[in-house]
């Protein structure tokens, strides 16, 4: 079971009303035990849907979203570095920059919990597959690097971080853009429909999104930032941004419906 998350079904009777206590703790932050009660089909299987982050300690092969995410872009961030290591004369980020990065990342998750199930998700029991996993890396994974060296080669030619000297321009430059990029996919991944118009994300997990994503943009014109080598980018940067992230949110897209009309099942 994961150390950060956990879930607890005291009482569940299924035939009848649905009668459990729920006590979860997400990043450190306990929630009071809960009452839940309702129809038992829909509720129970609603409640299981919205958790199904959360870990079965029943079923070793259980993989929530936020895993299968943190367990493709680790993979591919570690490709970008390696790759981008190659030609640029400096780190294209330092280990406090991805420790910041990670840290408001794992924030903005927290309202993954509360999270609402598209109404066809909970028509039928399901189980959590993960044999897939080498096939949704394969598919999903390499759009996010396809951005991240676009951003590259933004920063490097268009704003000429393409020194020493220039480093922490590149170095903001990137750690935003990753920042927001996590922070958007999940919400990209976590329905079959398309996010924000035909589905939408409860409001604790929202909330949370904008939240993250503007302390993100406000870092690197901080005191925090300046401490860690962060420095302010030009407003030039930011419609460069908005392009980046609205082309990766529809290049997923696109690829999820391939995904889902090629193999037929999505998450």
């Amino acid at each position: 079971m994961s150390k950060n998350a956990w879930l607890d079904f005291r009482r569940l009777r299924i035939g009848g009303l649905l009668d459990c206590t729920l006590i979860t703790a997400t990043a450190g932050l306990a929630f009071e035990s809960t009452i839940i009660e309702g129809d038992a089909w829909f509720d129970g299987a609603e409640l299981a849907a919205n958790l199904k982050q959360r870990p079965n300690p029943d079923a070793e092969d259980s993989l929530h979203d936020d895993e299968r995410l943190k367990t493709v872009q680790g993979t591919w961030d570690t490709a970008e570095e390696k790759a981008a290591s190659v030609w640029l004369p400096f780190l294209p980020m330092l280990a406090i920059h991805l420790l910041i990065q990670k840290m408001l990342y794992d924030i903005s998750q927290v309202g993954i919990p509360f999270d609402r199930m598209d109404p066809e998700y909970l028509e039928k029991p399901r189980k959590w597959q993960v044999n897939d996993l080498g096939r949704f890396m394969l598919c999903i994974g390499p759009i996010s690097s396809i951005f991240d060296i676009t951003t590259f080669c933004v920063m490097y030619f268009v704003f000429a971080a393409n020194s020493s000297e220039t480093q922490s321009l590149f170095q903001s430059g990137w750690f935003i853009e990753g920042l927001l990029s996590q922070t958007l996919i999940i919400h990209m991944i976590s329905t079959a429909k398309v996010p924000f118009f035909q589905s939408t994300a409860a409001s604790p997990l929202l909330v949370l999104t904008l939240c993250v994503m503007a302390i993100g943009i406000a870092v690197p014109y901080s005191p925090l930032g300046a401490a860690v080598g962060l420095v302010p980018l030009p407003l030039a940067y930011f419609p460069w941004l908005a392009v980046t992230l609205l082309c990766y949110c529809l290049l997923t897209q696109v690829v999820k419906r391939w995904y889902i009309r090629k193999f037929g099942t999505w998450l």
